[in-house]
């Protein structure tokens, strides 16, 4: 029974780590804008200096969402850009020059490359953990870790998840006229956690075998490694963290894959409900 579970896990990491990327993440290396165009939505605002655009992937039901944010210099920051077809893409640069483009991990690099090319005083980030493999497709001007703490409005959260960060924004309109009135943010992620129904087809069902699928949370290939390296507790205990402290309200959840979490009393349910099942599991 052990050599089958042995078998099963060695079979599950090639898929997850060497074919499933290649499928979803097709990663193509064309330098041409049009070669990247999916079939897109138009832009929604979450909140106050903070809006996503929902995509999709070369191939496979998954779909994938790039946040801009409003900087206080005029400019956005994009997380995990996505090429979108003319009248949109215009309606993303009215909201400002992008200044920055996170390449939020190594398998979220796809437009990178077409987005440096097309606004090229953009300084591309990404995490350090990332930083050798996003090379390979664009050139990194900095991590995430050195340069984004410099930016107001901008805080990096390092998850026990170490592959990736989480971004938490300030989305304030304006300024706060009760003294020591929590200040509202927003967090932003690529794969820390999902948040996607059962998706259809092959690889639907596949996504939906290995944990990928039915709601927020904590991917089950995400709880089988925060369990092989004992941090499942350290990640319940952060999600808790980020949801429960004094002087932040945390209004917006956007994951790269699946719907956003609005409101303040849904984001906090939301994400403790996810850190219980990640705490249980641990057990």
């Amino acid at each position: 029974m052990s050599l089958i579970l042995t078998l099963f896990i060695i079979c599950a990491i090639l898929f997850v780590f060497f074919l499933l990327p290649k499928f979803l993440f097709y990663d193509s290396q064309s330098p041409t804008w049009s070669d990247h165009l999916c079939p897109h939505g138009t832009i929604t605002q979450l909140a106050p200096r903070l809006y996503q655009v929902t995509g999709s992937l070369p191939h496979g039901p998954m779909p994938r969402n790039m946040v801009i944010y409003k900087l206080e210099s005029g400019g956005t920051l994009i997380h995990s850009p996505i090429c979108l077809y003319n009248e949109v893409q215009r309606a993303v640069e009215n909201l400002g020059t992008p200044e920055i483009i996170i390449v939020p991990n190594r398998m979220h690099r796809l437009d990178a490359a077409v987005y440096k090319k097309r606004y090229s005083n953009a300084r591309v980030l990404c995490p350090r953990v990332a930083r050798t493999e996003v090379s390979k497709r664009v050139r990194v001007d900095g991590t995430c870790e050195d340069e984004l703490p410099k930016i107001p409005g901008v805080t990096v959260h390092t998850s026990p998840n170490t592959m990736e960060l989480v971004y938490e924004l300030d989305i304030n309109a304006g300024p706060r006229l009760v003294q020591n009135q929590p200040s509202a943010a927003a967090l932003v992620c690529a794969d820390t956690w999902f948040n996607l129904h059962h998706l259809p087809g092959l690889s639907g069902q596949l996504m939906k075998l290995f944990g990928s699928t039915g709601g927020f949370g904590v991917t089950g290939f995400g709880m089988f490694f925060l369990a092989i390296f004992r941090k499942r507790a350290a990640m319940a205990a952060f999600m808790r963290e980020l949801v429960n402290r004094p002087a932040v309200q945390v209004e917006v959840i956007s994951v790269a894959h699946g719907a956003h979490v609005s409101g303040e009393a849904l984001c906090k349910h939301t994400m403790l409900c996810a850190a219980d099942r990640v705490h249980k599991r641990g057990r």
